[in-house]
C-alpha cells in the first residue's frame, strides 16, 4: 500500500478524497482504485481497494482497515495510526456490508475470518436494534 502510518488528513478534506489521493495510482504495472470507503465510529476507516494487474488484467478487490487518531484541536488533523489489509486479520471488524459485498472471492482463511466477524457484528447489532443500525 502507498500510505505509511502517520499520514495526516487535514480536517477540511473528506476521508474518501484523502483515501483516493493516498492509495490510487495507475502505472505501467497496475491500477489501484478505492471503490468505496466508510468511517465507522470516528476511529476506523474501511475501504474496498481494487487492484488490476496490467498485462494479464487480473482484478482483485481487497478490504483495507485504517486505525485513525484525531488531534484534539477543532481543526485537528486525522492521523493514520495503522493500516492493514483483510488478510492481516485486523482486530477492527465493523466494516459495512456495502463494502464487504464489493470484495473479491477469496480462499485466504484470515480474510474469510475477518469478513465473517464483520458480518456477525452487524448481524448482532441489527438484532439488538430491531433491524436498524
Amino acid at each position: 500500500m502507498h500510505t505509511m502510518p502517520g499520514a495526516e488528513k487535514p480536517a477540511r478534506i473528506s476521508m474518501r478524497r484523502f483515501l483516493k489521493a493516498q492509495f490510487e495510482c495507475d502505472d505501467d504495472y497496475c491500477r489501484i482504485r478505492i471503490l468505496d470507503s466508510a468511517v465507522v465510529g470516528g476511529r476506523t476507516a474501511y475501504a474496498a481497494m481494487e487492484w488490476v494487474m496490467k498485462g494479464n488484467d487480473r482484478r482483485q478487490v481487497v478490504g483495507v482497515v485504517l486505525s485513525l487518531e484525531k488531534e484534539p484541536s477543532p481543526r485537528g488533523k486525522t492521523i493514520i495510526a495503522k493500516e492493514m489489509i483483510e488478510s492481516m486479520l485486523p482486530s477492527d471488524a465493523d466494516c459495512p456490508n456495502r463494502i464487504l459485498e464489493l470484495l473479491s472471492a477469496t480462499d485466504d482463511p484470515r480474510a474469510l475470518e475477518w469478513r465473517q466477524r464483520c458480518r456477525d457484528r452487524w448481524r448482532r447489532r441489527s438484532a439488538e436494534t430491531g433491524g436498524h443500525h
